[in-house]
């Protein structure tokens, strides 16, 4: 991702899909429910309940592909509290659907008082919320927009340079930093939020290079003699020009929220400044081999996409080592961690 670049859910970048559900009142609500609504939710997080799992993420991507192949138009999400909430998607101009990923403190703080008071209260008790992808909708015509071309980069040997300063990176997958052992079932890489490589004419240098390591990665896997690596990626910015690419380096493009299927304890995942919070739904569903992503620190950011929640803390103070990320504007304060034996 950008740096400064977050979803907007006011300038038609996202849009909500229709809530159709009646589990749920949608106005009339009182303002002050909300503190007793956030009572609630805190007390099913201190009894462990997952915000995110594979079973419903599973289920979710099962509605998307029956509602691309017209067989229905509605998308149910379990609650944090085991109450669904029903979504009408409707294809026609608006792009394909996808999620909107809430973290725990959106949902308990500044962001989820909103919602409740002036926005939507059926929400409030959702970590992911069904929106339509619009932001490359004609609204004149009612028709999808192309991609515009890009100028992406088209060959591996226009990325692997940019994963060349990575000495450390080789040096940790082969063995070589002390104290530290990479476990040795790795079978995939996954990277998330890396963005579009490039925007019209101009390419983007942190998007390459978040790529670029992925790749990397991969590489050095397969020269140590590991067969079968795959590699996934996963962003809704993916222009035509992207893919391409990708596909060409046998990196396979997932769509949302396909990726987080993928992770388990075989991963080496890489979420370096996500617009999703990458932390929180990889700590409710695994415990991947290596993570890459913003380094893990004191206290709690309210106002990050990505907020380093209890569950994510614990995860790394009790299952990872941290391993110091070679200096790189491209990525900002990442880290590497990596799972202890």
């Amino acid at each position: 991702m950008e740096e400064g670049e977050i979803p907007d859910y006011d300038n038609g970048v996202l849009s909500e899909a229709e809530i159709t559900s009646e589990t749920r009142p949608s106005i009339d609500v009182p303002w002050d429910m909300f503190p007793q609504i956030e009572a609630n939710l805190r007390a099913l997080y201190e009894a462990n309940t997952p915000l995110f799992s594979k079973d419903v993420l599973r289920q979710i991507a099962s509605s998307f592909d029956d509602i691309i192949a017209g067989t229905t138009d509605k998308v149910s999400v379990p609650g944090f509290d085991g109450v669904p909430v029903d979504f009408r998607v409707r294809l026609c101009c608006r792009g394909e659907p996808r999620l909107a990923y809430r973290s725990f403190e959106m949902m308990t703080c500044a962001r989820g008082f909103i919602d409740w008071v002036f926005m939507n209260p059926p929400i409030t008790c959702l970590s992911m919320v069904v929106c339509h992808e619009n932001f490359r909708v004609e609204w004149n015509s009612n028709t999808i927009v192309p991609d515009p071309d890009g100028c992406a980069p088209s060959t591996h040997q226009e990325l692997e340079p940019l994963f060349q300063s990575f000495g450390r990176i080789r040096s940790l997958f082969a063995g070589n930093v002390p104290s530290v052992t990479v476990p040795s079932n790795i079978n995939k890489v996954v990277a998330l939020s890396c963005s579009t490589m490039a925007e019209g004419n101009r390419l983007l240098p942190r998007s390459p290079a978040q790529h670029a390591l992925a790749l990397g990665i991969r590489d050095i896997l397969v020269s140590q003699g590991k067969e079968n690596v795959s590699c996934y990626v996963q962003d809704p910015a993916y222009q035509d020009a992207d893919k391409s690419v990708l596909g060409q380096e046998g990196v396979v493009v997932l769509k949302d929220p396909r990726a987080f299927l993928e992770i388990d304890e075989a991963s080496v995942v890489i979420a370096a400044a996500s617009h999703i919070p990458v932390r929180q739904i990889v700590a409710d569903l695994a415990r991947p081999a290596v993570v890459i992503w913003d380094r893990v620190t004191d206290g709690v950011n309210f106002d990050s996409i990505d907020p380093v929640s209890p569950r994510v803390r614990e995860m790394i103070e009790t299952s990872y080592t941290e391993v110091e990320f070679p200096h790189d504007e491209n990525f900002g304060n990442v880290a590497i961690y990596v799972r202890k034996a």
